[in-house]
C-alpha cells in the first residue's frame, strides 16, 4: 500500500564547489538530492550577486555562470539579494563573512506585510443538542457532555483586519486562566506578521508543547493558526484555500456522527431524519458494550438503507485482540472501515490489527512523527487528520502530504467545533487531493446555538466551501455576549 523511497547515488559528474561546502546533506556521503544540488546552485549565486552589490556594481549575467568556481567573500553590508534590498540583512558582520549561508528573514528583520496589534479573548458555552457519549480508551465509558466551553480568540491588525480562531471544545481539566491566557497570547502575536506562520507555531510550541495526555497544546495552536490563515487571506483578497495550493473541491461531503444511546428508537429517529435532509454518509460511536453495538448497527444500516455509507468509531475501547474478534461481527452490516479500534494507537499492533480484518482501518494522526510510524509499519487506511488534533491548517496540510505521498487516504475529524472552527476545517478540506472518505464535520449540527451571523448550511450531505476572502467568518457579537 505504502510507497518506499530509495535514494539513488547521483552522477559524479562534478565536484562541490568551495562556495557551497558548507552545505551539509543529510544523507550519507556519495548520496545527495536534486533538491540539494539546487540548493547550492542558489546560494552561489545569491552569494556572487551579494559580492557584486557590495562592489558598488550591478551583478551580470556573466556572474552566475555554473563554470564560475571563485571563491567568494561576502564583504561590507550586503543588503542585496536577488536584487531584493533587505535580503541578506543578517549574512553576517560588516567585515569578512565568507561561509555565511543567507538565510529568509522573518518579519522582525525585514519588516512586516502587515502587523497583529491587539488581542481579545471571548469565552463562551454552548449546550450540545443532545447529551453525547462516546467510549473510554482502553475500556468502559466516559461521562456523558451537555455542554463545551469554547474560547474564541480575536486579533486586530495595524490595517484595520480583524482574524478569528477558535479554540474548540475545552476539556473541563484542561480549561486555562484566561488572564494567563491572554497575557500569553498577547506576548506572542503583538508585533507579529500573520504571514509567518512558521515562527507563530515555534513560538507556540515553546508556550504549549504537545502532549499525547493533553488537548489543550493542539487547541489553542489550532486556533492561533486559524486567525494567522484568515488574516493572510484577507489581507490579500482570497479565500484561505488558495493559500493552501488552490481548491480541488468546492464542497465537502459530510459524515453524521450518532452517538452511544441505549435507546435504539431515538438512534432510529436521529438517522431518518439526517436521511432525509440529504446525509448519504454515517458514523457510529461504539466500543463500551458489543451486544448493543450489534443492535444499534442494525439499526443504523435499516434507517441509512444499504448504499449509505457507515463506519464505525470505538474510541480505543477494545483490546487488539478483542477488536480481531469485534471487527468481523460488525463487518456484517457493511461497515466501510474502524476508526480508533484500539487503545494507545500503537502502530505496530495496529499493522498486526490490519493483518487479521478485511475492513480498512483509520486512526487520529496528530503529528508527522506519527504519521511516519504508521506509515513505516503500514499500520493504517486512512490518516484522520483535524486541524485541532494537528495544532492547525499549516502542520495538518503538512501531514496531509505524506499520506499522499505515501498512497494513504485522508477524512477529517472533528473535535466537534462550532460554526468557526468548522470553516477553518472546510477550506483545509478543499486543498487536499485524496481526500477519500466523507469527513466528520458535524459540530453546527450538535450544538442549538452558533456564533456566526450567517449558519452554515448542509446540503445533500455536504457543506459548501467559501469563496470570500479569509475564513469566511462573519461574528454574531451579539451571540458572544449572551452565551459568554
Amino acid at each position: 500500500m505504502t510507497a518506499r523511497v530509495r535514494y539513488a547515488t547521483p552522477p559524479d559528474d562534478e565536484k562541490m564547489s568551495e562556495t557551497t561546502a558548507s552545505i551539509r546533506s543529510p544523507y550519507p556521503r556519495g548520496y545527495d538530492t536534486t533538491y540539494q544540488r539546487s540548493l547550492k546552485y542558489h546560494m552561489a549565486r545569491l552569494s556572487r550577486e551579494s559580492t557584486a552589490v557590495a562592489a558598488g556594481k550591478r551583478a551580470t549575467k556573466s556572474d552566475f555562470s555554473r563554470g564560475d568556481r571563485r571563491r567568494v567573500e561576502l564583504r561590507g553590508d550586503c543588503r542585496a539579494g536577488f536584487g531584493r534590498p533587505g535580503y541578506a540583512d543578517r549574512l553576517g558582520d560588516a567585515g569578512s563573512c565568507s561561509g555565511v549561508l543567507p538565510v529568509i528573514l522573518s518579519s522582525r528583520d525585514r519588516g512586516p506585510l502587515m502587523s497583529i496589534t491587539d488581542v481579545c479573548l471571548h469565552p463562551v458555552s454552548v449546550e450540545r443538542s443532545y447529551e453525547t457519549q462516546i467510549a473510554q480508551e482502553g475500556g468502559g465509558s466516559r461521562a456523558r457532555v451537555a455542554r463545551s466551553p469554547f474560547v474564541f480568540i480575536e486579533a486586530q491588525t495595524a490595517d484595520g483586519l480583524t482574524g478569528w480562531g477558535e479554540i474548540s471544545d475545552v476539556p473541563a481539566a484542561e480549561y486555562p486562566c484566561l488572564d494567563g491566557l491572554r497575557s500569553e497570547l498577547r506576548g506572542l502575536l503583538i508585533g507579529v506578521d500573520p504571514f509567518d506562520i512558521q515562527h507563530v507555531h515555534a513560538g507556540l510550541s515553546e508556550l504549549y508543547p504537545f502532549a499525547v495526555d493533553q488537548e489543550w497544546p493542539r487547541l489553542v495552536s489550532a486556533a492561533v493558526d486559524m486567525l494567522c490563515y484568515d488574516l493572510q487571506a484577507q489581507r490579500v483578497g482570497v479565500p484561505v484555500f488558495k493559500l493552501l495550493g488552490g481548491a480541488q473541491r468546492t464542497s465537502v461531503p459530510v459524515s453524521w456522527v450518532a452517538f452511544i444511546r441505549d435507546d435504539l428508537q431515538l438512534l432510529k429517529q436521529e438517522i431518518e431524519e439526517k436521511v432525509a435532509r440529504g446525509f448519504w454518509a454515517f458514523k457510529l460511536k461504539v466500543g463500551v458494550d458489543l451486544e448493543l453495538d450489534d443492535a444499534r448497527l442494525e439499526v443504523m444500516r435499516q434507517a441509512a438503507g444499504p448504499e449509505a455509507n457507515i463506519k464505525i468509531d470505538p474510541n480505543g475501547g477494545w483490546t487488539l485482540d478483542e477488536a480481531i474478534v469485534n471487527i468481523p461481527r460488525l463487518a456484517r452490516h457493511g461497515i466501510s472501515g474502524v476508526e480508533t479500534p484500539i487503545a494507545f494507537r500503537d502502530p505496530r499492533q495496529l499493522a498486526e490489527l490490519r493483518r487479521h480484518v478485511d475492513v480498512p482501518l483509520i486512526e487520529h494522526v496528530f503529528t508527522k512523527e506519527d504519521a511516519v510510524r504508521y506509515i513505516r509499519h503500514e499500520s493504517l487506511d486512512w490518516f484522520n487528520l483535524a486541524t485541532t488534533g494537528c495544532g492547525g491548517i499549516w502542520p495538518a496540510r503538512c501531514i496531509a502530504e505524506m499520506a499522499q505521498a505515501a498512497g494513504v487516504g485522508i477524512l477529517l475529524g472533528s473535535t466537534v467545533e462550532l460554526g468557526p472552527g468548522t470553516l477553518a476545517q472546510l477550506h483545509l478540506a478543499a486543498s487536499i487531493r485524496d481526500l477519500t472518505l466523507p469527513s466528520d464535520l458535524i459540530g453546527p449540527e450538535m450544538y442549538q446555538d452558533d456564533v456566526l451571523d450567517a449558519p452554515l448550511c448542509y446540503a445533500s450531505g455536504c457543506l459548501t466551501v467559501p469563496s470570500v476572502p479569509g475564513l469566511g467568518v462573519g461574528m454574531d457579537r451579539t451571540a458572544l455576549e449572551r452565551l459568554a
